[in-house]
């Protein structure tokens, strides 16, 4: 890895979206297309990562209570109509359109800032309609990375390896915990969230 971008020396950070980004490179993931409708060109841009820099989407609900979650998103963001979400043509805002070919067996959704809930999980359907769950939680403050780690049997554990090293805190089980309490932990926010097939 590019020892510039990912330093290790103490006093220098790192953001977990971009080593994830690093770490979750994958090939014939999809592809992002572009059409300006002033000047007619069109964009192909592979999908070359598991990971998904999730924005804030403007909607408004007549329902305030109602809060946006990732399951929320992915389905805007693949909408066969496409979304607007900041690629510019010819000075305007141009509609993108996110077609996967396959799903893969875990992605990484980056949700530092966007206000997005979590969802214990997501069903996305490309040639098979395929169930995702939430498996891990980063978290981020002052600093420093701590995460939770989610089984198969939905038993949830905390990590923080400064503080408890390789041990694993129980903290109970994913069905019991109220989802929106797991956007923090321990004076963190959420940062990216893992969801994971079941094999």
């Amino acid at each position: 890895m590019d020892r510039h971008r990912f330093p290790l020396r103490r006093g220098e950070g790192t953001s977990v979206a971009e080593l994830c980004d690093e770490l979750f490179k994958a090939q014939d993931l999809g592809t992002v297309t572009s059409d300006c409708h002033i000047c007619g060109s069109s964009k192909d841009v592979p999908i070359e990562t598991l990971l998904f820099n999730c924005y804030a989407q403007a909607e408004i609900h007549a329902d305030e209570t109602l809060r946006l979650t990732i399951k929320h998103w992915l389905s805007s963001y693949l909408a066969p109509s496409g979304v607007y979400h900041g690629v510019w043509c010819c000075g305007q805002n141009v509609q993108t359109i996110t077609a996967l070919r396959k799903t893969p067996r875990f992605f990484a959704f980056s949700i530092a800032r966007s206000n997005l809930a979590l969802t214990r999980s997501l069903t996305l359907t490309v040639s098979k309609k395929r169930r995702l769950t939430l498996r891990g939680i980063v978290y981020f403050g002052e600093f420093h990375f701590t995460c939770r780690f989610i089984t198969k049997s939905r038993d949830v554990y905390f990590n923080d390896g400064a503080q408890t090293g390789r041990q694993c805190i129980l903290e109970g089980n994913l069905d019991n915990m109220d989802i929106y309490n797991l956007l923090t932990c321990r004076g963190k926010s959420a940062s990216l969230a893992l969801y994971m097939q079941s094999l």
